[in-house]
């Protein structure tokens, strides 16, 4: 049972659309689809359609939107609207589901209505994702948390839980040859989504105020409204794909959090392993869910530390970016690659097929 996922039809239900920057969903979607029928359901829309994607064996799904206020309805009228809208999924895509992979519990949060030959997963990776948490979780047959936290609100309500951190895209990743912006020697890097409430724009600022003779480049889009100094450069968004290219020609990788504005949010980041891919020196805000594995960045206690860890690592970057130690931060990274990830899962699926 341990090659569960083979020749299967799997429905993931993501509350990200298909066009949206690919996150979790999308390369889970892309793993499976080497094997399986996969087909990603975008948050509601106003019709039912499906498209096939670029991608061999992955179709985008629309469905329309549900009553509203469904989650104060009856129970029995929730599973019968839930049911109903799967069903003409189903007809919609010439296919009877044997997996249902959830990653958002405000939709289809009652697996009950599916018979028990579905395998149903409720997968969460943002801990604001805490909708219907508990009927969603006790519901399915398997949960998985990217953080502890996560997992500690799950378990309460289904014990078939599991932590299962992010993954990075490695095998997918494309060579470019490019350079960064700026006319210093050392280039300081931070990728996101600039407008994210989580970042502590006000350390970056304060280092590129600090450090003038350090380039300072925001990929990612956004920060209309952040400070521009003559060191500061703002290329934009660069795809997925692409970006790994621009990390490795950094000298040092940013990662500013608000941890104490938002400590149980900021255990753990996706944007973590594709740094850690680069190999180069991560100054970082503290990361719960890297407490044991410090030696990988240079983290920091609060952020008012951040300007002298910074300026120690500036200092001395032929040890920091030894061969030896970006070896370590890309070894680990490549330890966490979805396709790992995804064999990992289909552990977790046979012991729970062999348990229940």
């Amino acid at each position: 049972m341990k090659d569960f996922f083979t020749r299967k039809a799997v429905l993931i239900i993501s509350p990200e659309p298909w066009n949206h920057l690919f996150v979790s969903k999308h390369h889970y979607a892309i793993e499976l689809s080497q094997q399986n029928r996969v087909y990603f359901l975008n948050p509601p829309g106003k019709k039912y359609a499906i498209e096939k994607t670029k991608y061999e064996n992955i179709w985008e799904v629309t469905y329309p939107h549900f009553a509203k206020g469904l989650r104060y309805l009856p129970s029995f009228v929730q599973r019968f609207s839930m049911k109903e809208k799967i069903s003409k999924i189903q007809q919609l895509a010439g296919v009877k589901f044997d997996c249902i992979w959830s990653f958002d519990n405000s939709v289809f949060f009652d697996f009950s209505f599916l018979s028990n030959d579905v395998f149903t997963i409720s997968h969460i990776v943002d801990y604001s994702q805490n909708f219907q948490l508990a009927k969603a979780a006790s519901t399915a047959r398997l949960c998985m948390g990217v953080s502890q936290n996560i997992v500690d609100l799950l378990r309460p309500h289904n014990p078939n839980t599991f932590i299962m951190p992010h993954g990075i895209a490695i095998e997918r990743a494309k060579f470019a040859d490019v350079q960064l912006p700026g006319v210093n020697s050392i280039k300081a890097v931070f990728a996101g989504n600039l407008d994210r409430k989580h970042f502590d724009k006000a350390v970056l600022w304060q280092l590129a105020a600090d450090f003038p003779g350090v380039d300072f480049i925001f990929f990612g889009s956004g920060g209309q409204d952040w400070k521009r100094l003559p060191n500061t450069y703002y290329p934009g968004v660069v795809p997925s794909e692409f970006l790994l290219n621009y990390l490795r020609k950094a000298d040092v990788l940013l990662l500013p959090y608000k941890v104490d504005e938002f400590p149980m949010e900021l255990t753990n980041s996706h944007k973590v392993l594709e740094y850690l891919e680069a190999g180069k020196t991560i100054v970082c805000s503290y990361l719960a869910d890297y407490a044991d594995s410090t030696h990988l960045f240079k983290m920091v206690d609060s952020n008012d530390q951040f300007s002298q860890a910074f300026f120690e690592v500036i200092s001395n970057l032929p040890v920091h970016n030894s061969p030896e130690n970006m070896e370590t931060r890309k070894h680990f990274a490549y330890q966490n690659s979805y396709r790992n990830r995804l064999r990992e899962i289909e552990v977790l699926v046979s012991k729970t097929l062999t348990n229940q």
